[in-house]
């Protein structure tokens, strides 16, 4: 099947103010509609498109420790570029180095992340938890929890059309017709055999290699939705977090730049979760628990969330974003 690339969607960017029910999230009812205000995840001026412009075949396993191109918009109207190293990336609440100029590991920044009293502040926004008045969420604060999840025992093997909108919560959409051959079509037959194959019940830090390395069941069904035409990397990986939220991480732009780019990043990030005997994966359930957040939210997603919410900004003002 063919994999070209589409053009760059040109549709006019969007606010995201459409209305949605109240955000339920644990019993607590915000009061506030379903959106969002800052790109990908979370309908924003800026969205995230997908296909990508800087396109990343593989986000699970990249080989990416090369120099990224950085395109930037000259005073005139016209296309600079210029080439940053990837370890320039890194934003200051995600530093490289520690105090004495040695390597950080990413479990130690993650876990440097976690640590501020911003995160848990950054998941409660997020989510829609005891915001002021007239104040609203992110509407990926319902893409784990519309229709009851991805991962529900009945749906969990096939991908359903509520799949198929709770990724646009997120900010990406899949074309009618890649849509239809994932919910009718041989595609659609064929993912479901592979996701009866990845494990539904298991959390990322107790997995084993074999669950994410290459040719696994989930590296497969990456494979197989990022072939669809128009359905790009980001989709891809969006559609199977929301299939297996426990396992597979949302994974875009601004978390890739945000934690450097690593190369075989699932494999990178299970290492770090199980660091030191798994405190990144426990701080993770601590700053979930603080937030007030429900056991529906996945550790990964805690950790998405957390780490695209610090970076956003960043990514955006700073020339990280592609333009």
């Amino acid at each position: 099947m063919s994999t070209a690339r589409r053009a760059p969607d040109r549709r006019p960017e969007h606010d995201g103010r459409s209305a949605y029910p109240p955000c339920d999230v644990a019993g607590v009812d915000s009061g506030a509609r379903l959106v969002d205000d800052t790109g990908d995840r979370r309908t924003d001026p800026d969205p995230d498109p997908d296909p990508d412009p800087d396109p990343d075949p593989d986000p699970h396993r990249n080989d990416v420790l090369e120099r990224r191109l950085i395109r930037r918009r000259g005073r005139q109207g016209t296309m600079a570029c210029s080439v940053r190293p990837p370890e320039q990336h890194w934003r200051s609440s995600m530093t490289t180095t520690n105090e004495a100029g040695l390597p950080r590991s990413l479990a130690a920044r993650l876990r440097a992340v976690l640590a501020d009293a911003q995160a848990s502040k950054d998941l409660r926004r997020y989510y829609g938890i005891g915001l002021a008045p007239g104040a609203v969420a992110f509407t990926g604060s319902r893409f784990e929890h519309l229709a009851g999840g991805g991962d529900l025992p009945e749906t969990a093997d096939v991908m359903t059309a509520a799949d198929l909108i709770a990724v646009q919560t997120l900010s990406v959409t899949v074309p009618a017709d890649a849509a239809l051959n994932v919910l009718e079509g041989s595609t659609g037959r064929e993912l479901s055999a592979l996701l009866r194959a990845i494990p539904a019940d298991v959390d990322m830090a107790e997995c084993g290699t074999a669950d994410l390395e290459t040719d696994s069941s989930a590296d497969r069904a990456w494979r197989l939705l990022h072939a669809q035409p128009g359905i790009g990397w980001v989709t891809a990986g969006k559609l199977l977090a929301r299939k297996r939220p426990r396992l597979l991480p949302v994974y875009d732009r601004v978390v890739r730049c945000a934690v450097g780019r690593p190369d075989a990043y699932w494999l990178t990030l299970r290492a770090a979760l199980r660091a030191g005997g798994g405190l990144l994966q426990s701080e993770l359930l601590t700053v979930r628990e603080a937030a007030g957040l429900p056991r529906s939210v996945s550790a990964l997603r805690v950790c998405d969330v957390v780490v695209w919410m610090r970076h956003r900004n960043d990514h955006r003002n700073r020339g990280c974003l592609p333009r």
